[in-house]
């Protein structure tokens, strides 16, 4: 589980499109299936992947204040990093 807080400039800076929230993950071995779930908030979306990383604009799951991504494997694999970042 990851939290992060938004401000309310931020957010409104998101909602206006002039801000974007990224989700970046750097898995394993590129050649090992990776599947699972990510909820931010309580959204839900699902990867199935055999790439070494992850990318997804999450700009339209973000709540003003704190915001909460949880990352469920559905199989065995490394998660080496978790990366978000708010980019004009």
């Amino acid at each position: 589980v990851y939290r992060f807080d938004i401000s309310r400039e931020d957010f409104q800076k998101i909602k206006d499109n002039e801000k974007d929230v990224l989700l970046d993950l750097t898995l394993g071995e590129k050649k090992e299936r990776k599947r699972g779930d990510i909820v931010v908030n309580d959204q839900t979306f699902s990867f199935d992947l055999t790439a070494d990383s992850y990318n997804k604009v999450l700009s339209s799951f973000i709540v003003e204040g704190e915001n909460i991504v949880k990352i469920i494997p559905k199989n065995e694999f490394r998660l080496d990093l978790v990366k978000i970042t708010l980019k004009d």
